[in-house]
């Protein structure tokens, strides 16, 4: 059980520190498009502060990932598992969603796409690993009842 918990606790962590670096990855391709439309006195420069927006939507639900299991695995509320679930799922959604977007978008740079691909399946790990150990300590609470 201690495996389970320390494997989703560093599967979490990893979706975190994935989430942040894909964040910093398309504000800083952002931030250079935008900085060279000023230079140009472009009217596009607009949608460009825009996109920084955008690109919370793949932050956010990766830190939830992560605050999710530290709730549920180091501070043993159930309730943390609910919200690692919703917010692992809301993850997998922002990826299908978005990737052919971002796959055109970042042609020239492949490794943001290789980063949220392992995103992606660090996320199904974690849901499968929380999954077992919800499994677990449910059969635990029925056997020690019975």
């Amino acid at each position: 059980m201690k495996v389970l918990k320390k494997s989703l606790l560093l599967g979490s962590i990893s979706v975190g520190l994935l989430a942040v670096f894909v964040y910093a990855s398309i504000a800083q391709a952002l931030l250079e498009n935008y900085y060279h439309l000023k230079e140009l006195n472009s009217s596009e420069q607009q949608s460009e502060l825009w996109g920084l927006l955008f690109a919370f939507v793949f932050l956010f639900p990766g830190l939830l990932v992560f605050v999710g299991a530290y709730i549920y695995a180091v501070r043993h509320k159930f309730w943390g598992v609910g919200l690692l679930w919703s917010s692992s799922i809301a993850n997998e959604l922002v990826v299908l969603w978005f990737l052919p977007g971002l796959a055109f978008a970042f042609q020239n740079r492949v490794w943001i796409l290789l980063v949220i691909a392992l995103e992606f399946f660090i996320v199904i790990l974690v849901l499968i690993f929380s999954f077992v150990l919800t499994f677990i300590q449910r059969r635990q609470l029925t056997g020690a009842c019975s």
